[in-house]
């Protein structure tokens, strides 16, 4: 079999492209603490630390993924920003969608975090001492869960304790503060159920 010199420079090229990828994902990717069960697409100029990737995950460029875990096939966007969330398995995460933390206690006199969170940092060391914690910390390692065949679009914030049920749509330009029921269709700022999904002719939910 005759195989041109043609064939034989573009199936080198292919390999020297794929190998110069890789070389720049070392380079430019940030991999701290992370469990990458099989085969998964990083982008470069990403960050993943303390996160488990199940697998087939694909990561979009300059994207940060701190103290998660991305079920089997689910992907984000570029410019992502997740951090302590628990993401299902199949779900489709756009660009530039946001976890958001810090919700002060407006129920007590001081609202800093050093008065409640033991923590905070520079005050860890000294918050005991000087702080009453009236304020109940829940320090859990996933803060926002996002089930099964999730479907996020562009530029969403969600908001800690929020849970996005499985199936549920999440339209762009969403804020969710609240947790939204499985097969919902929810959009707004703040986000607000406008109807469920429907499959296969028939309405899941009336």
């Amino acid at each position: 079999m005759h195989i041109s010199r043609i064939t034989i420079k573009k199936f080198l090229k292919k390999i020297l492209n794929k190998a110069l990828y890789i070389f720049k994902s070392f380079l430019l990717n940030k991999l701290h603490s992370c469990e990458i069960q099989t085969y998964c697409q990083i982008e470069l100029n990403t960050t993943v630390k303390n996160s488990i990737l199940e697998g087939q995950n694909k990561i979009g460029k300059y994207s940060k993924i701190e103290t998660s875990r991305l079920g089997m096939f689910s992907y984000c966007g570029e410019f992502c920003r997740l951090q302590n969330v628990e993401i299902g398995k199949f779900v489709s995460i756009g660009s530039n969608v946001k976890t958001c933390f810090g919700a002060h206690p407006i129920n007590q006199v001081k609202m800093h975090p050093a008065s409640y969170n033991p923590d905070w940092k520079p005050a860890s060391l000294t918050t005991k001492r000087y702080f009453h914690n009236d304020h109940k910390y829940i320090n859990n390692k996933y803060v926002v869960k996002i089930e099964d065949d999730v479907w996020i679009g562009d530029d969403v914030n969600i908001f800690d304790g929020v849970i996005i049920s499985k199936g549920a749509i999440i339209g762009a330009n969403s804020q969710v503060r609240s947790s939204i029921p499985e097969n919902a269709i929810a959009y707004g700022y703040p986000a607000k159920i406008v109807g469920y999904r429907k499959i296969e002719g028939n309405q899941l939910h009336s």
